[in-house]
């Protein structure tokens, strides 16, 4: 809400947020869901475009408390066709843009000049929105720092679009989980010994790969 700079939009956005969570739209779906996300899914849901939203929601499959770098983070937008402009300096360029809207936002905070990280309110709130107010559309699936030992056994990847089990303590791969419609996968940060030679043999959408 950091963006609004008229008194009508900033009316506007307190009229909204005194509504009582039962108004919001969606709501009847996740009738337990803490109202807190309601109010703050408001910043969101003003953030315009489906583009800046994407790469907002991308956010939350880094762990809790990460470091993000801005290019790597841009380097990854590129790898997933969010951003929209082909010349090199004008697509790096597009996705700082996008890095400041989001700031501007109070949606990511900054760490120095190269680094954004996400509140983990505002984490929870983006994994909430990609897993299941949107999940017809995003279907993500986010284990990031659980404290796995195992990964997610093969049958729970099916239909999942974007996955993160980073930072885990996972050693052992499923082999040939069949996840066809799989866009990105973040397995880096565990104690994975190797990768079974079929894993990737039925993810023919993969995108981005983070590794060991």
């Amino acid at each position: 809400m950091a963006c609004n700079t008229t008194v009508e939009e900033w009316d506007y956005a307190i009229q909204i947020l005194k509504r009582p969570p039962s108004e919001y739209a969606g709501t009847d779906k996740f009738p337990d869901m803490n109202k807190v996300y309601y109010r703050l899914k408001f910043s969101y849901d003003k953030l315009r475009g489906d583009k800046i939203k994407s790469c907002f929601k991308y956010c939350c499959l880094f762990s809790e408390d990460c470091l993000i770098s801005k290019r790597d983070l841009i380097d990854c937008w590129i790898g997933e066709g969010f951003l929209d402009e082909f010349e090199g300096r004008l697509v790096i360029n597009q996705g700082y843009s996008i890095i400041n809207t989001l700031l501007r936002a109070c949606l990511l905070e900054e760490d120095g000049n190269d680094y954004v990280k996400m509140h983990d309110v505002i984490r929870d709130m983006a994994v909430w929105i990609a897993r299941e107010v949107e999940k017809e559309n995003e279907n993500f699936l986010v284990c990031a720092s659980s404290g796995l030992t195992e990964a997610v056994e093969a049958r729970k990847w099916e239909g999942v679009r974007r996955m993160s089990l980073m930072d885990n303590k996972i050693k052992n791969l499923p082999e040939a989980p069949q996840c066809s419609s799989l866009i990105t996968l973040f397995l880096n940060g565990n104690w994975i010994r190797k990768i079974p030679h079929d894993f990737f043999q039925y993810m023919s959408s993969l995108k981005s790969f983070k590794p060991l």
